[in-house]
């Protein structure tokens, strides 16, 4: 074999190689062989055919694969040979075959790009602590659990006021055109979870009445086809009631032994959520230094292959959006989308090369976690979750991920410079927003 590298641009290295004719008359005299044992010809049994029979009739025909198999099998030579690590599969062409069977190919060859880690010291990281008020946590948790709680005293003497559960049917429709429909909807008047000109269309009404009202909707709710347009609801309501006490049988009604137990659920809930979003806006500001620490040159084709990725997931989200704007405002969508493809191989490169020093690995018990947390995500259809992961086991892939690049995260945030930051639930809901949009 003779390789000679003709340039390199970038990680890119092209090579010009040679293969001596005897390596094509090898893997010809392999093939035919294999063909062998597969056809039937008349006068031989299968596996004794003389190779002379077999180059005659089937050289043609197993002539492309012996080209094939003696290229393929000196790719991984010449980049044993030329100490490369390739970042994917290297393209190749033959560009001459010798009547001596020798073969000379172009190969063009992307190589992964020297990482070198940055010192976590040197990341200034922010911390987020959410203040939990618990008295105002605790009054809107249960509060939310009233507004949906029918166990309250039946109302029959006079009409619904604020306080009241109502639990109703209804019908929207925009300019004579149904937009939305619900045969059982509660609503408690003077809550915040359904809008106020919704509620006041509602008081006054009683068991069995049938009503209609209309108002124009606010232009920044729902979606655009009812934003700032008239609607008008048909309801009919079907109960009235009193918001039941939040005593202890309200709670064990949910699960907990009495009230001061769902208060404690209340406030650990919150924490853990709180927790949880503080690590997603520690994380991003994270990889924003990583990214920002280790610049360097990335395989051109890892990042037009996770650019059509972004690209093609976007196509179909948007349903059509993308391709009716301009040929500039989509120019201007593409040069985006490849500069966060740009960002995320990069990013993964450093993170795996991270995981490698550092030892970090996910363990069975991590991914079992993972596996149950998830199926939690699907009442009622965990088994069919479960069952879905045991017919593709790839998909476990999707969950040992995230879990993954979480644990290379908090290696890195472990050491880091970190500074804890306590803000109270808007200002600390209002800085995570920023980030996870």
């Amino acid at each position: 074999m003779n390789v000679t590298e003709k340039k390199v641009e970038g990680l890119t290295h092209h090579f010009e190689v040679k293969i001596p004719g005897d390596v094509y008359n090898k893997q010809l005299e392999a093939t035919l062989t294999k063909l062998g044992e597969q056809k039937s010809i008349p006068g031989f049994r299968k596996g004794k055919v003389p190779l002379a029979v077999l180059k005659q009739k089937f050289e043609k025909e197993a002539a492309g694969e012996a080209l094939e198999r003696s290229v393929q099998s000196h790719i991984e030579k010449v980049l044993e040979e030329k100490k490369l690590e390739p970042a994917v599969r290297p393209n190749c062409k033959v560009t001459k075959f010798d009547e001596d069977q020798s073969i000379t190919f172009d190969m063009e060859v992307e190589v992964m790009p020297e990482i070198k880690i940055p010192d976590f010291k040197k990341f200034k990281l922010e911390k987020l602590k959410m203040k939990i008020d618990e008295k105002k946590a605790i009054e809107d948790i249960v509060g939310r659990m009233q507004d949906e709680d029918l166990s309250g005293k039946e109302v029959k003497d006079r009409g619904a006021k604020d306080g009241d559960v109502l639990a109703l049917s209804y019908t929207l429709t925009v300019n004579k055109e149904e937009k939305d429909k619900a045969n059982f909807f509660i609503c408690r008047l003077g809550s915040k979870g359904t809008l106020d000109d919704f509620q006041k269309g509602l008081k006054g009404l009683k068991a069995g009445d049938k009503h209609e009202f209309s108002f124009t909707f606010p232009k920044d709710y729902g979606g655009e086809d009812i934003q700032g347009q008239k609607g008008t609801f048909a309801v009919e309501i079907k109960e009235v009631r009193e918001a039941g006490k939040a005593d202890d049988e309200f709670a064990k009604k949910r699960g907990f032994k009495d009230m001061d137990d769902l208060k404690k659920a209340v406030v650990s809930s919150m924490e853990k959520d709180s927790e949880r979003r503080s690590f997603v806006h520690l994380k991003r500001h994270t990889l924003d230094a990583l990214d920002k620490a280790c610049q360097f040159d990335v395989p051109p084709t890892m990042v037009e292959n996770e650019f059509k990725a972004i690209w093609d997931r976007l196509l179909q989200e948007s349903k059509g959006e993308v391709l009716s704007k301009s040929e500039k405002e989509q120019e201007e969508l593409k040069k985006e989308y490849n500069a966060l493809a740009l960002r995320r191989v990069r990013l993964g490169m450093v993170l795996n090369k991270i995981a490698e020093e550092q030892k970090v690995e996910v363990t069975n018990e991590e991914i079992q976690q993972g596996i149950l947390q998830e199926a939690s995500k699907y009442p009622g259809r965990e088994k069919e979750f479960l069952d879905h992961l045991k017919k593709n086991p790839g998909a476990i892939q999707h969950i040992r991920a995230p879990l993954f690049e979480d644990k290379v995260i908090q290696a890195i945030i472990d050491g880091a410079a970190v500074k804890e930051k306590e803000l109270d639930a808007d200002a600390f809901h209002g800085e995570v927003t920023k980030v996870t949009g």
